[in-house]
């Protein structure tokens, strides 16, 4: 089983790619960062990108949902890694 920094930095990135690949998503990503799409490819493995595409998934319950079902991935783990992330001091 990955450790918990290799299995968010997995999902971080798997982030990145649901939303290079969801343009409507993308770009009410873009609107809420104020990126532009150049600034989002030179830092697209960025931890603090990564970190920040989660912020967002995690501000649309229904959003979240629909990236959790499009990677396999169980919500209420997710929330669990994101929560360390977020409040356990843990980082990418």
């Amino acid at each position: 089983m990955p450790n918990n920094h290799s299995e968010l930095e997995q999902v971080g990135l798997r982030a990145v790619h649901f939303l290079t690949d969801n343009p409507d998503y993308l770009g009410r990503f873009l609107d809420q960062s104020g990126l532009s799409i150049d600034e989002l490819r030179e830092n697209i493995a960025s931890q603090e990108l990564q970190t920040g595409i989660l912020d967002f998934l995690f501000s649309d319950e229904s959003l979240l949902i629909v990236f959790c079902s499009s990677q396999d991935i169980d919500p209420a783990h997710l929330q669990k890694l994101y929560a360390r992330l977020t409040y356990g001091g843990e980082s990418f």
